[in-house]
This record gives structure tokens, C-alpha cells and sequence, in this order.
């Protein structure tokens, strides 16, 4: 049924879909249309609404932001404790 409403989408066929690939799109660019297609992509994909999604995108950007952060507080006072260590001629490197 080459002719079926419908049967283009399903199989990622159809030119004028309302979902685009977030594949072919430049995540580098500060682009808004980049983030609203990956959400419309994953949630036509997973099934799921755009803004449970986008929820759990939200949730978890913060988590990794959180630990990011936590992250370099520790390596920069690693390295702090280090200089000072080896300015003080406790360690020779």
C-alpha cells in the first residue's frame, strides 16, 4: 500500500513530516529548532509526550550539570592542595 495516509511517516519516508531527524540538524549552533527536534524525535520514537520528555531531559541535564560542577570544585581544589604542597617544598615533582 504505497498510497496509505500515514504509511510514509511510520516508515521515514515521508518528505513533509512533521518530525525531523535531530541527526541531520547542527547541535553546535545555538539553534532552538535543534532541542525542540530532538525532543519531537524522541518522543515520537519512545511514545511518550513531548513534555514528559522534555521533563526527563530537564532532570537529567541538571543532575549531570550538578556533578559536573561538584566535579571541577574537587580537581580545582586537588589542584590547589597541590601547588601549595609543592610551593612549600613538601612535594617535588
Amino acid at each position: 500500500m504505497a498510497g496509505a495516509p500515514g504509511r510514509g511517516l511510520e516508515l521515514g519516508l515521508d518528505r513533509g513530516a512533521a518530525v525531523q531527524s535531530p541527526a541531520r540538524m547542527s547541535p553546535f549552533r545555538l539553534d532552538p529548532r535543534w532541542a525542540h527536534a530532538c525532543l519531537r524525535w524522541a518522543s515520537h520514537h519512545t511514545g511518550l509526550p513531548v513534555v514528559l520528555v522534555a521533563a526527563v531531559a530537564l532532570v537529567v541535564t541538571w543532575r549531570l550539570l550538578k556533578r559536573g560542577v561538584r566535579l571541577a570544585v574537587e580537581v580545582a581544589l586537588a589542584l590547589a592542595l597541590l601547588v601549595a604542597a609543592t610551593r612549600l617544598g613538601w612535594l617535588r615533582w
